[in-house]
This record gives structure tokens, sequence and C-alpha cells, in this order.
């Protein structure tokens, strides 16, 4: 599983005698409470992996060990960092090389036997006799830069090249290899990966209320500061009105565009275009409203239009035998006859009821 929490929570909450917990990091920041579980959880029998460049010094101190950086150890020649296995077994002729040109860091008192102390009075206080321990692997110069460290039933392993785990090295040459050896080291069991303590995680807040929150006075300070300000702007919103703005209503240019169209079609004097467009729309209608199919104009049709419309049978034929007779089959029509075909329509309308429809 994947802890979101400090070590301290976590182990309050997960406590187990049989697993590993994996911590990848560039420097892990981790408080005294924090070092004291994990002291605590390793000497219950689990097994803590951490890689990093900087320890807590509480920890490096619990386990008798020193950080030292390195970089001037380096050679000189070096395309980028070396390391290798200590076991024969595992260890490469040409070792692993990292392009890597910053940090580096060897492991002081990596293979001497230590009695360490946990010093407070808490209950979780013993003296902690640890075995000798066991390096694991080391860099070109053969410092010390992975360790196992026995701790009570369990054991710490020190790694000091996090970058090796990098998404980025995992792709290049055998590094994924090197990574694979590297985590071979614990037992199978199960295994705790840590999202805490990663360098710009987002589970972690490092603002200013962070601080605030923590302390009891001041979050009720916090609180309360809160609770007045709400409580000044319910009633200053009371008190004070807003000016209303002043709208201006909408335009109606309905009317401006329909003398816009009529200007364009007198200029045209395309009348057989008015009178063919407005067949069009009287078409559409009794479509629409009377549910009639309009292909064939015929008598039929004509008289289920009377029937369902309520409209005398000679305003409907006068309609259509005008436009049968002097639009249809024509290519101009004059004023006159426009005139008489508009006259139609508006008696067709007023009747049938369509007019505001």
């Amino acid at each position: 599983d994947q802890p979101d929490r400090g070590f301290y929570t976590f182990e309050e909450n997960n406590f187990d005698t049989s697993s590993n917990y994996i911590i990848i990091t560039d420097e892990l920041q981790a408080d005294d409470l924090d070092v004291r579980r994990m002291a605590a959880f390793a000497t219950a029998g689990n097994n803590i992996f951490i890689s990093a460049y900087a320890l807590p010094q509480k920890l490096q101190d619990t386990l008798g060990i020193q950080l030292q950086n390195s970089l001037d150890l380096l050679p000189s020649d070096s395309a980028g960092y070396m390391t290798n296995f200590a076991d024969p077994k595992i260890r490469t002729k040409e070792g692993y090389r990292f392009r890597h040109e910053s940090l580096s860091f060897q492991i002081e008192n990596a293979g001497r036997h230590k009695v360490n102390h946990l010093a407070d009075d808490s209950s979780e206080s013993s003296s902690i006799v640890m075995r000798d321990r066991i390096v694991l692997g080391k860099d070109a110069k053969e410092n010390a830069n992975f360790v196992k460290i026995p701790f009570g039933k369990g054991a710490f392993f020190i790694h000091t090249f996090p970058l090796a785990f990098t998404n980025y090295n995992m792709l290049k040459k055998d590094h994924n290899e090197y990574v694979s050896k590297c985590l071979s080291f614990l037992p199978n069991r199960r295994t705790h990966w840590d999202e805490y303590y990663k360098p710009f995680s987002t589970m972690k807040a490092d603002s200013p209320l962070r601080f605030i929150l923590s302390v009891p006075s001041y979050s009720w300070a916090y609180y309360i500061a809160l609770f007045a300000l709400a409580i000044y702007m319910l009633f200053a919103s009371k008190r004070t009105q807003r000016i209303i703005p002043i709208l201006t209503p909408p335009a109606n240019l309905s009317l401006e565009f329909t003398r816009t169209i009529g200007s364009l079609y007198y200029q045209q004097r395309d009348h057989r275009d008015i009178a063919v467009k407005k067949m069009i729309y009287l078409l559409e209608k009794l479509r629409q409203y009377y549910f009639l199919q309009t292909a064939d104009t015929s008598e039929a049709f004509r008289t289920k239009l009377a029937y369902r419309s309520n409209v005398n049978m000679d305003t409907i034929n006068e309609v259509f035998n005008i436009y049968d007779r002097d639009i249809r089959r024509v290519r101009f029509i004059d004023e006159r006859t426009l005139i008489s075909f508009n006259t139609a329509l508006e008696k067709f309308y007023s009747e049938s009821g369509l007019i505001n429809k």
C-alpha cells in the first residue's frame, strides 16, 4: 500500500511485525517522534529501506552512522557516478554508471559494531544492541553507499543515491537491474511504499496556516476571526444597498429588418419571386397546422383544406387559381397580379385564423 501520512501516524494505525517500508526521497524530513517510531517499527521485526541524500540527525545518531558528502572523492575522469555491490555473487565487473554530476554521499561507520541508546524516558526507550552492519554497496572509491543495519528483530537499509530510482534512470542501460538488486535484499513480505516524504509532495502542507492550526490557542483565534468576519459581512450587506443599474431595453430591429428586405425587393421589382415565397410560406403553414400533403393541390386537397380550416371554398380556390394561372407558369408578373394574390392570401389567413400564428 501507499501511506499518505507521516510515519508516526501510519505506524500507530498499521503496526506490523513482518513488513517492509520503502522511503525514496532527496532529503528525509522526519522529526524526532517519527524517528522513534521508525526505531520501534524495526525493533519489532520490520525492515525499513531508505534511499536519500540526507537523513535527520536523530536517525543518524540512532543508527550510529554519519552521511558524508563524497563529491570530491569521485574520479576526476568520471563521466558520472559509479556504484557497485559488495557481494561478489551480484557484483558486476564494470559496475553501474550514472550520468550524475551533483551530490553523492558515503556512509561513515558503515561496518562498525555499535551499541546505541534511544535517549529519552518514554516507554519505547530501550538499549538496542545492533549486530555487525553489512555493507551492500560501494562507490568507485570503495566508500560505502548502501548498508544494512540490523536493528532489534528487523533492519534498516540505508542507500545514499536516490536518483537511481527515478523513472529517467530506470530507462537507461542496466540501471533497472541495479534497482532490482537493491530491492532484492528486502524479504518477500507485505511492503509499504511511502508517498508522504516525497519531495514536493502535495500531502504535506508547508503554509503558515499549518502552524496556526497546529497550536490550539492560535487555531481558536483563527476560527473566531473567521466567524467575526462572516458576521460582519452578513450585517454589512444588509445595511448597504447596492445601486440599481439602468438597463436599456433591447432595440426591436424586426421592423427595420422588414423595411430593409422590402426596399430590396422593391428596387429589384421581382414580383414573381415575392409571390412564390408567399406560396411556400402558406404551404408550410398548411403542413404544420393541418397536417396536409401539399405536393398535389388538386380538388381533393382543397376539399380537405376547407374541411379542416373552416374556410370558404371560394376563398381557397381564389388563392390557388391565381397562383396556378397567373404566377407558376410565367417568368414575370406585374404589380397588379401580386396585389391580387396577396389580397386572396390575407383573406384566407383571416378566415382560417392563421394570421396570428
